[in-house]
């Protein structure tokens, strides 16, 4: 992988695509959003590849922030110290 992870990982799984209705909906979709971009990119890969393989990637739902526990902060050290001066 390239690049740098922008935020958290998540679970899910991954699957490839068996040509037919939910495959062609992917590819529609993608065409829709990319335009003549991806009608080259389709064309040039049918001329030299074949058939471009469709992947399906289903993630989980993710963690919600407020059910993990986070540190306990002593509210009697932070009592201790005077308040700083600006």
């Amino acid at each position: 992988m390239r690049g740098t992870v922008k935020g958290n990982w998540r679970d899910g799984d991954a699957r490839i695509l068996e040509p037919g209705a939910e495959a062609d909906r992917a590819q529609h979709l993608l065409t829709r959003k990319h335009g003549l971009l991806k009608r080259v990119t389709d064309w040039w890969y049918q001329r030299n590849h074949g058939k471009a393989v469709v992947l399906a990637i289903d993630l989980k739902a993710p963690v919600i922030a407020s059910r993990q526990r986070l540190p306990q902060v002593d509210s009697s050290s932070a009592a201790e110290q005077p308040p700083q001066e600006a």
